[in-house]
């Protein structure tokens, strides 16, 4: 295609449901598309809009997150959303694209809340980690809101104590939290919460998963399953990338290596009834 010329890079922004969100660099124009590698195809987004009330966008790129999401309610399997996230000073705010409707929505803006950390992704909404480390706060997509709650006492961290934290969905309306209290620590934390009209603050310690490494870290998730690197010391070096399938909590070794740019990409949840992933190696796309 023209439009992807050699004289600019595309970085993948996020992976989901079998397609790829990529952005355009230099980011001069927030240029985004959404990829189906699967059946070669892609969908370059049209430019998001100056909304009133927003400041202008090129003053938002350096408080500027992009992710894809699903389109809950929609019977299309080929749907998707796009949620961009900006922080302006102690403001923040979010705007959403819905491949149904072909347009962008923004949600208000909102004062004093801190930006996301380790932003995560499940039924519909955006969780994140304050700066903090003590609050959660969760984008809800279909209502366009924000909303803050305390973190279970398992998830909290502090300057002094750095915090994993993932979220997957574990089915029948149930969301997952996995916590790890630090890289080296040799457990990770399974806690659950329905979303039937409880607050975000309910979550409950379903499991403690021993970890047979000398560390870990999480890297993403998708669907339910988790993407983590892990490495051994003794009694020889080992190192690692991992999936941990919640339903049967058993550890794959899906690459011998590990790096900021590995993703996971379940297929849609529509199109098959057993859930299959695969795990994408991020490169700069250049043409």
């Amino acid at each position: 295609d023209p439009y992807f010329t050699h004289a600019h890079y595309w970085d993948i922004e996020d992976v989901r449901n079998g397609r790829v969100l990529i952005s355009r660099h230099p980011f001069h124009d927030l240029s985004l598309a959404v990829c189906d590698p699967l059946h070669r195809r892609y969908l370059l987004l049209p430019p998001i809009p100056e909304f009133e009330g927003w400041a202008s966008l090129y003053n938002l790129r350096t408080g500027w997150q992009t992710f894809l999401g699903d389109e809950e309610e929609a019977v299309e399997e080929t749907s998707f959303t796009v949620v961009s996230i900006s922080q302006w000073g102690n403001w923040l705010g979010a705007i959403m694209f819905s491949s149904s409707t072909g347009q962008w929505r923004p949600s208000p803006w909102i004062e004093g809340f801190a930006f996301f950390n380790q932003c995560r992704y499940a039924y519909g909404c955006f969780y994140g980690v304050t700066e903090c480390r003590q609050k959660l706060l969760v984008l809800d997509t279909r209502k366009m809101e924000f909303s803050l709650a305390d973190l279970p006492p398992e998830a909290r961290g502090s300057s002094e104590r750095d915090v994993d934290i993932a979220f997957v969905e574990a089915g029948e309306g149930i969301t997952g939290m996995f916590v790890h209290p630090g890289h080296t620590y040799n457990s990770i934390s399974y806690l659950i919460k329905r979303n039937n009209g409880e607050s975000s603050s309910e979550w409950r310690l379903e499991k403690t998963i021993p970890l047979d490494f000398t560390g870990s870290r999480f890297m993403g998730s998708s669907g339910r399953y988790l993407l983590l690197r892990c490495w051994r010391e003794f009694p020889s070096p080992d190192l690692g990338t991992f999936t941990l399938d919640i339903k049967t909590f058993q550890f794959e070794r899906v690459a011998s290596q590990y790096g900021p740019y590995i993703y996971i990409a379940t297929s849609h949840r529509r199109c098959c009834r057993h859930l299959q992933y695969q795990v994408v190696l991020r490169t700069r796309l250049r043409r």
